[in-house]
């Protein structure tokens, strides 16, 4: 919180160290301890590809946001361009 008003470039590499912290400890923690046990391994793999899904998804819905237009609760902000 302290450096969150510095830098945008400060900004993305605190942001990707911790989004690549979670995807570490999932990858090599928790799936791996899940998919240890015998019970219910479709479900898992379904789930895993349902959650790959929605992130991707998340991703495109990001990419085709239009900075021109006011996003519902961006009124005051139309003309803001880096969020």
């Amino acid at each position: 919180m302290l450096i969150s008003d510095s830098n945008k470039l400060v900004d993305v590499v605190f942001l990707s160290i911790s989004g690549g912290t979670f995807i570490y400890v999932a990858c090599s923690e928790i799936i791996v301890n899940e998919f240890a046990r015998a019970t219910h391994r479709g479900v898992k793999v379904l789930l895993v590809f349902l959650g790959m899904c929605v992130i991707l998804g998340l991703w495109f819905m990001e990419g085709a946001h239009e900075h021109g237009e006011a996003c519902p609760g961006e009124e005051g902000h139309a003309g803001h361009k880096d969020h």
